[in-house]
């Protein structure tokens, strides 16, 4: 969807909305789309690398549909500007694990595969990114995640758009009072499963109104929608029929359904 449609579209889910509504969602300086752009873009240009597209976005595709997560760690030597990439590795149907031990402060970036599954980040994925970049590796920015959906490859980033807030994030909501191990989600008792929760119920109902152009489950959308909602400066992108990484936005509107009041998910990605 172009810029274009997309703000005729915009208005259309939100008749009683002002163009400075619509300004300070996408367009102005403190937007969420233009405060992660630089990120995302950076993120972008790592996946079109061709270094990175031989040795990781092509290997990894192949792989999303094996019955094993396959996974790849990315570094950047700094002097050079040269990237390199180690592995892939086989892992297990649930589990992958990332080859950087020679990569040392010049890891940056990681991609694996979900074995036979959608692209969508499992909390563990969340989390794991958090405790990369926070505590491991100083420099790590990016973790993408690919996928099957309906035979066709979809490919997932975690970015990392502000390593401050991240790290307010990690320590305001711990892995371990928040991740469930049994399901690579959010436990139920967790501080964000109320959004889960609310999201999926909505999604069920296929109350949505998705302006993206892009297919998400509504575990890609309550990723989402918390991250933005907790300001948690990690964001979470999608590469989109273009083959551009763009940012997931999603909000909860409220609206009637047969008089009754109801909600609903729109979802739309930033230009």
């Amino acid at each position: 969807m172009n810029f274009h449609n997309q703000a005729v579209q915009y208005f259309m889910d939100h008749p009683n909305a002002t163009w400075e509504e619509f300004y300070n969602q996408y367009l102005s300086a403190d937007s969420p789309c233009k405060k992660t752009k630089p990120s995302i873009d950076k993120a972008n240009a790592i996946l079109k690398n061709p270094t990175v597209k031989a040795q990781m976005d092509a290997a990894l595709k192949g792989k999303a549909d094996a019955p094993n997560e396959w996974a790849v760690a990315v570094g950047l030597d700094i002097a050079t500007g040269n990237y390199m990439v180690e592995g892939p590795n086989e892992g297990t149907p649930t589990t992958s694990n990332f080859p950087s031990a020679n990569l040392g402060n010049k890891y940056i970036a990681s991609g694996h595969s979900h074995a036979k599954k959608r692209g969508s980040p499992s909390a563990l994925d969340l989390y794991s990114t958090l405790q990369l970049s926070q505590v491991n590796y100083l420099n790590y920015r990016q973790s993408y995640v690919y996928g099957i959906n309906n035979g066709s490859v979809e490919v997932y980033a975690l970015v990392i758009t502000d390593k401050d807030l991240a790290g307010t994030f990690f320590s305001s909501f711990p892995k371990s009072e928040n991740y469930d191990d049994a399901t690579h989600w959010f436990k139920k008792e967790s501080d964000f499963y109320d959004d889960v929760d609310r999201i999926t119920t909505i999604y069920k109902h296929n109350n949505i109104s998705n302006n993206s152009g892009e297919n998400h489950n509504d575990y890609a959308l309550a990723l989402a929608y918390i991250l933005d909602k907790h300001n948690a400066g990690i964001s979470l992108a999608k590469v989109d029929a273009n083959g551009n990484l763009k940012k997931v936005n999603v909000s909860i509107e409220q609206t009637t359904t047969n008089g009754f009041p109801d909600e609903k998910i729109v979802v739309s990605k930033c230009p």
